[in-house]
């Protein structure tokens, strides 16, 4: 996960992942005197879903799965010896794609031509 200062949703999203980073080792450091762990934990798991959304909108994954979504074959995407599936953003997500790497498109069954035509053309002008 990279941190950036372009604009809103870049600042947001890195002041989002600085806060829960914040709060996840002053959790740990005062574990001691936490005496609802289970409010914390809840916490913690909502303040990271918020901070993997603001992420995804920066980085644009969601984009990228709307477009490969539309086609019906399998689309994958493989780049340091990890491969994901295109159509789920946890997996890009995971992934880590930087602007500028190089990956591997890979597609499977009905519509396959048409869909690496299009992914391929819209990742080069989005990614």
């Amino acid at each position: 996960m990279n941190l950036y200062f372009g604009n809103f949703v870049t600042t947001a999203s890195t002041i989002l992942v600085l806060v829960l980073w914040a709060f996840i080792v002053y959790s740990v450091v005062k574990q001691k005197e936490v005496e609802h762990w289970g409010r914390r934990i809840a916490g913690l798991a909502l303040f990271g879903l918020l901070v993997c959304c603001f992420v995804a909108t920066r980085d644009g994954y969601h984009l990228s799965v709307k477009e490969a979504v539309k086609f019906p074959c399998k689309v994958t995407i493989e780049t340091d010896g990890k491969e994901v599936d295109a159509k789920r953003i946890l997996g890009l997500m995971a992934l880590g794609v930087k602007t500028g790497q190089e990956i591997i498109l890979r597609t499977d069954g009905e519509q396959e031509k048409e869909a690496i035509d299009i992914l391929s053309k819209f990742l080069q002008e989005n990614l």
